[in-house]
């Protein structure tokens, strides 16, 4: 996103009715460093950050296309798992801010990710 803008979401239907949708856009990404940031999580999450949350993305579309999704398996949702919330609390707020500067600066393919750390 952040090389052209460009961004496209795909979601699947692994129950129901074959179906895949896209939605194709642009984003922005919001940082923590930003008062935006801030308002939107008080917006949509009542103030409370989300475990994990490294930026917020915000997407305008410009085109929505469905297709069949007969190749989409079939899939079970058994429910939530606990990893996320285990690992987070494992590693503490020091310990993934760490993480994400090893594992999360870049893309795979060495493009910038544009995560901005360090919230102070």
């Amino acid at each position: 996103m952040l090389a052209d803008g460009r961004l496209t979401i795909m979601f699947c239907a692994f129950s129901g009715p074959p179906q895949i949708m896209r939605l194709y856009g642009r984003g922005t990404s919001v940082g923590w460093e930003s008062a935006e940031f801030e308002e939107l999580i008080l917006q949509y999450y009542g103030g409370r950050t989300p475990l994990g949350t490294r930026q917020i993305m915000k997407l305008e579309f410009d085109l929505v296309q469905t297709s069949c999704g007969y190749g989409v398996p079939l899939f079970d949702h058994k429910g939530e798992r606990a990893a996320i919330e285990n690992w987070h609390d494992d590693k503490g707020p020091d310990g993934i801010q760490s993480y994400w500067e090893e594992k999360n600066l870049s893309s795979m393919d060495g493009l910038p990710t544009g995560l901005r750390l360090n919230k102070d």
